[in-house]
């Protein structure tokens, strides 16, 4: 009898070093991208065997994102530069792992009502501009004013995210919208609005891969993100040979119609994912310059290598698949 609960006693000992072992790692993603492709394609269900668990959490826009991160809701997400920035900003210890870069960026844009009286950029000045502030699109707006020799001061930004700006714009609440794809392409295929200007020439393409410094100090995760980093880059390689079936995966998971998710691919081009490379602080920079002379960032950011994550992209985790 005694043999008998000692055993029992081992087994459940067992049982809790077993479960204590197993790492849960949450990804916040948004509509569209890689990620929604890794996710529908399942191949994170392997990690199960190295103990580790995946889980998806979907977000409206980076902002928001990387507010769970800060909170410890999530451990990983992709985002555009602006949001990153943002949260830097806020005192949040987020590390880049790696960029996605577009060479022909051309997936956002300052839509307006199909019947407005704005023909361009000039005509904003002192009108109102809805976007998610943080986001890719507060620096989008800002680019394309400054090549008309206006800034952030001369328009009204109405902080708004996707779905609720798009009731604005068609609404008249507000007098353009700067928005991204999916969500661009959804509007445009309504046919009530129209294109002031795009991103092409203004933005450098490049896509985030961004954890927290907590991920980095736990062993446990920085595997699982490691795993993760593998199977998103083996994902890309998948996308790029499959366009077709990556529109399929993004129909079932999002349930948008097959030929706006078409005009999304095409205006993405194809995925090339890499490490953090220390010369992309640069680009990041001027942007955290530009918005604090504007008065937009509370405090002056100072980018070092500091907030580069150094994670191998995991070969040896990940498994093989065409």
């Amino acid at each position: 009898m005694k043999k008998q609960f000692l055993a029992a006693l081992s087994l459940i000992a067992l049982g809790s070093i077993a479960h204590a072992e197993d790492v849960v790692f949450k990804i916040g993603y948004q509509k569209g991208g890689l990620p929604v492709a890794l996710k529908s394609l399942g191949w994170l269900d392997t990690a199960a065997k190295q103990g580790i668990k995946f889980e998806w959490y979907l977000f409206p826009a980076g902002p928001q994102l990387l507010e769970a991160e800060r909170a410890g809701a999530i451990d990983f997400g992709s985002t555009g530069d602006t949001p990153s920035i943002f949260a830097l900003a806020a005192g949040t210890p987020i590390r880049y792992v790696g960029i996605t870069k577009n060479t022909d960026p051309k997936g956002s844009a300052i839509l307006v009502p199909k019947d407005s009286p704005i023909k361009s950029i000039k005509d904003l000045k002192g009108k109102k501009v809805a976007l998610q502030r943080g986001s890719a699109a507060h620096y989008l707006i800002q680019l394309a004013l400054q090549e008309e020799k206006l800034d952030l001061n001369d328009v009204e930004i109405v902080n708004l995210p996707p779905a609720e700006a798009r009731g604005a714009l068609e609404g008249k609440a507000v007098d353009a919208w700067v928005i991204w794809d999916p969500f661009y392409a959804i509007a445009q295929a309504g046919g009530n609005v129209r294109v002031i200007r795009d991103s092409k020439g203004l933005i450098d393409g490049v896509g985030y891969w961004i954890t927290v410094d907590r991920v980095l100090k736990d062993p446990g995760k920085k595997k699982a993100l490691a795993y993760l980093l593998s199977e998103l880059n083996r994902t890309a390689i998948w996308a790029n040979k499959n366009k077709d079936k990556l529109v399929d995966l993004w129909f079932e998971d999002l349930g948008i119609p097959r030929d706006i998710l078409k005009t999304v691919l095409l205006r993405s081009g194809d995925y090339n994912i890499t490490a953090f490379p220390n010369s992309q602080l640069k680009y990041l920079q001027k942007e955290a310059d530009t918005f604090y002379q504007l008065g937009v960032l509370p405090n002056k950011l100072n980018l070092t290598s500091e907030v580069i994550g150094k994670v191998p992209f995991s070969k040896n985790l990940s498994a093989t698949g065409k």
